[in-house]
């Protein structure tokens, strides 16, 4: 993939291992940096490249603040690299670029897409192979050779969709692509507006190769651009999960997220200016939950409430997504249910009632902000739902 000669023995060594996906996968699973080493002299003496250990000494060490991203890569090209590879993020140095990180064929099936890079990323190959791909090249394969995901999963934050994540990943064939944060990026990068949805395509396709079916989970945010992510993805069924605004304030009220921190989210008019702590919190949610009323709901949407889960998984969201699981994909599906979503060595215990009890002072004032919209969204909901005998 390099199109340079190579000039040393290290960059002949590069080049050979990128022009050789086997050798990618051997090198890319070897975590313990002994034995990185010890494979990497192996196949560098079967392409006759007389590589040392001085050689790869360097990339052995962990790089805990994620330096080596900053620097130029040692691999750039037009093409998108072989399909363990994934895009983690946009760099501008000079023009603007995708980075790659070779995942060694693991699902980024972590709680959110962050986790899964960072137990990807500190890999010693991905410290000595880096691949860079210019974002005129990352967009241009054809329309006909990108897949698109079988769901949009919005939400309200904390209300559930880390469960409805986890719950589609569990079966083998899929994998559900959670905040991942190359979205993030493509949505705040200042793009010409014909320019966004082919790369929200690219990056959805180059995320969510080499499985079945995959699916976006957005940050809370991303349902202020549904507009965006519907043209990207026409036809393509999504759903909005929310909760009991009382319930999802105490959370960030314990915990905030970076979504309702003052001047994070852009688009956000008539919040006042001086407005901060659950106040703030409850406007931004107030503002994410008029988005989708405002979204057209009944083309290709759905609101799920989080008291409908987990059962809402099977009777409404996967039939909405047009999906019919395997009983043994169900099983998997419904064994997910069982664990914290985001701490999955955890049992889940509901927190509803608790949440409720600890409710400060400062979360009831500022349930006005969101009680009309979620009122609305009940009602919008509860037409959808069907009628009961």
């Amino acid at each position: 993939m390099n199109e340079k000669q190579p000039a040393n023995t290290l960059d002949r060594f590069r080049a050979a291992v990128m022009a050789d996906p086997a050798a990618q996968q051997a090198l890319a699973e070897q975590f313990i940096p002994a034995e990185f080493q010890a494979r990497a002299l192996a196949i560098a003496a079967a392409h006759g490249i007389p590589l040392t250990r001085e050689d790869v000494e360097p990339f052995l060490h962990p790089d805990p603040l994620g330096i080596h991203r900053y620097g130029p890569p040692p691999q750039s090209g037009e093409a998108w690299p072989d399909t363990p590879w994934l895009p983690i993020g946009l760099v501008q140095q000079g023009e603007l670029a995708v980075d790659w990180a070779h995942f060694a064929g693991r699902k980024p099936d972590h709680p959110f897409f962050e986790e899964s890079l960072r137990a990807a990323v500190p890999r010693p190959f991905n410290r000595m192979f880096r691949y860079r791909t210019p974002f005129g090249a990352f967009v241009a394969p054809a329309e006909a050779q990108l897949s698109k995901p079988r769901g949009l999963i919005f939400h309200m934050s904390r209300c559930g969709s880390t469960l409805v994540a986890q719950m589609l990943g569990a079966a083998p064939g899929n994998v559900v692509l959670s905040e991942a944060a190359p979205f993030d990026q493509l949505l705040q990068f200042p793009l010409q507006p014909q320019f966004r949805a082919p790369a929200l395509r690219a990056m959805a396709a180059a995320l969510g190769r080499g499985h079945a079916d995959y699916f976006l989970k957005t940050d809370a945010w991303h349902v202020l651009k549904l507009a965006e992510y519907r043209e990207a993805f026409p036809g393509v069924p999504w759903i909005f999960l929310y909760r009991d605004p009382l319930e999802i304030l105490v959370s960030h009220d314990r915990m905030p997220g970076r979504h309702v921190a003052p001047g994070v989210v852009p688009l956000l008019d008539g919040i006042a200016p001086d407005a901060f702590g659950m106040d703030h919190a409850a406007q931004v949610l107030a503002r994410i939950g008029e988005a989708v009323i405002a979204g057209d709901i009944a083309n290709g949407g759905l609101l799920v409430h989080y008291c409908e889960l987990p059962d809402a998984l099977f009777t409404r969201i996967l039939p909405h997504f047009g999906i019919e699981p395997s009983a043994q994909d169900r099983a998997l599906m419904a064994a997910a249910a069982r664990h914290d979503a985001k701490a999955t060595d955890r049992i889940f215990t509901p927190d509803g009632e608790e949440k409720r009890r600890k409710a400060s002072d400062a979360v009831h004032a500022a349930i006005r902000h969101l009680a009309p919209v979620y009122a609305e969204l009940e009602a919008i909901r509860a037409a959808s739902l069907p009628a009961t005998a």
